[in-house]
């Protein structure tokens, strides 16, 4: 089973990727939502960096939405949208904060406990146990940031066919017994 990957142990996609539109990624999903590869699927979850902020199917980071009951909850399009253009929408339970501090220094991350004295801010969904602490007397301005914790372009080293089966993963809720995977 695939777990959080080190950079050394990461399975790496054979490419060759591309951007694609959401249009193209919806294409592909749909020319080819059958026969699929469940283990590649599964790879390609760690490929793609999901695997270091998402769980799914039991496996993986909590940083981010559990994406375990994706296939039930969205249509393929909002998926691909939310891959491919992830600050197009931000849920309120994952938005981060921008702290312009009295000295200069911007802070960019999630809220994730508040005194009468200081806010603590978990800057990167990579390391959700380095917490930064600011006194709430050096903060100038507070307002909610406009770009998603996730990166874009995640899902653009893998080639269709690797998409593809990352998306029938995904839709699939970690099933390898799914229709869309070839028997």
């Amino acid at each position: 089973p695939v777990t959080k990957a080190s950079a050394g142990d990461r399975p790496i996609a054979d490419g060759p990727g591309r951007r694609r539109s959401v249009d193209e990624a919806v294409r592909i999903a749909d020319e080819k939502a059958m026969k699929r590869d469940f283990a590649r699927g599964e790879r390609m979850f760690a490929a793609a960096s999901c695997i270091d902020c998402h769980r799914f199917a039991g496996r993986g980071a909590t940083g981010g939405p559990d994406l375990s009951a994706v296939g039930n909850r969205f249509v393929v399009r909002d998926l691909m949208s939310s891959m491919i253009e992830p600050s197009r929408v931000i849920s309120d339970q994952y938005l981060f904060e921008q702290f312009a501090l009295k000295d200069g220094t911007l802070v960019i991350g999630r809220v994730v406990a508040t005194t009468p004295d200081t806010v603590r801010v978990m800057e990167s969904l990579l390391s959700p146990e380095s917490i930064r602490e600011i006194p709430l007397a050096s903060i100038a301005t507070r307002s909610p940031s406009a770009v998603s914790p996730m990166m874009p372009g995640l899902i653009d080293a893998l080639n269709d066919d690797e998409l593809a089966d990352l998306i029938a993963y995904l839709l699939s809720g970690g099933d390898p017994r799914d229709a869309r995977f070839a028997k």
